[in-house]
């Protein structure tokens, strides 16, 4: 089961078609990962830096290495998982 990647861009990088996000691309090309928006119908500019990726976990390590090493990507971490609301 693929496990979700959370991305975080730099400004320029989360602009489509820009150089920046290019780089990013190409960065990423090799990886067999496709970045998705986490949220695809904003127009909040901070929340549209912010990418999903589906990576298989037997690659999950070298994919982080990677997207982090790209240029125009601050941050990659695998997207923690859910836990039920706690007791008050």
């Amino acid at each position: 089961m693929p496990i979700e990647v959370i991305v975080k861009l730099a400004p320029a990088a989360a602009v489509s078609g820009s150089p920046a996000r290019r780089a990013v691309d190409a960065c990423v090309a090799d990886l067999d990962v496709a970045l998705a928006p986490l949220h695809p119908s904003t127009t909040d500019r901070e929340l549209a830096t912010f990418l999903v990726a589906q990576v298989e976990p037997g690659t999950l390590d070298a994919a982080l290495s990677r997207l982090r090493r790209c240029a125009g990507v601050e941050g990659a971490y695998p997207k923690p998982p859910g836990e039920p609301p706690g007791r008050m």
